[in-house]
């Protein structure tokens, strides 16, 4: 099972995105770090992160440089393959003491969908 960590919030109805002021992680890189975290949160739609499909609880993480009050977060699933590899996967939000204050499964949104918690 993989475990996804997210903080972010994407622009909606006025809100701004705050992933993207944060420091992005993600325990394993894939094929040497040719897919490294912080093309999740590059606004382009073609480009996406990969951790080493070998390692065990691999997740991603933005560590955000304050406190933010999070309407949405969005899980753009890539495009061009690989529909239920997110099947699982955990949405985590939480305080800088490492409390968990949102936790939700993952929809797997398939190829090119978006899981959104709300």
């Amino acid at each position: 099972m993989a475990w996804l960590v997210f903080f972010p919030v994407r622009s909606f109805a006025g809100l701004v995105e705050v992933a993207r002021l944060g420091l992005v992680s993600q325990t394993s890189d894939w094929n040497g770090g040719q897919y490294p975290a912080d093309l999740a949160i590059d606004g382009d739609g073609m480009t996406f992160c990969h951790t080493d499909a070998s390692s065990r609880d691999n997740g991603w993480e933005v560590v955000l440089d304050r406190e933010y009050e999070v309407a949405k977060i969005e899980v753009q699933m890539r495009g061009a393959c690989c529909g239920g590899r997110m099947t699982g996967a955990m949405g985590r939000g939480g305080e800088a003491e490492g409390e968990s204050v949102y936790e939700a499964e993952l929809a797997d949104p398939g190829v090119g969908g978006t899981a959104i918690f709300e």
